[in-house]
């Protein structure tokens, strides 16, 4: 389940956060609201830039340098909290707020988040 997602110059969102509670969440807005923006980053946590439609240079915010992008993403699979947190320069998860990551690594994130999901 997916607690709570930060976007940090992500397509149009400079710098906002979204919070989720149990149960079914429907996302609605009207056009260029956001809606798929949130999924892409979502996917974009767990599976880096081949989940993207476009490259991530073109994902950034316009005007914005590409090593300002930055998705966490908060997901709570079995009791556990995983925070991944996904950057141009890399990648990493964190369990149950732990200071340091769990896994490190673009690749070595995409991995475990498919086995984890």
């Amino acid at each position: 389940m997916l607690k709570q997602i930060k976007l940090t110059n992500f397509r149009a969102a400079r710098s906002r956060e979204y919070a989720f509670t149990e149960g079914l969440q429907v996302v609605r807005g009207s056009n260029e609201a956001g809606k798929s923006t949130l999924l892409e980053a979502m996917m974009y946590a767990l599976y880096g830039s081949r989940a993207l439609r476009d490259s991530l240079t073109n994902t950034v915010t316009y005007g914005e340098k590409d090593t300002t992008l930055k998705v966490e993403a908060l997901f709570n699979f079995d009791s556990d909290d995983y925070l991944f947190v996904r950057h141009k320069c890399g990648a990493e998860v964190y369990v149950n707020g732990a200071g340091e990551p769990f896994v490190t690594g673009q690749t070595e994130v995409t991995q475990f988040a498919t086995k984890l999901v």
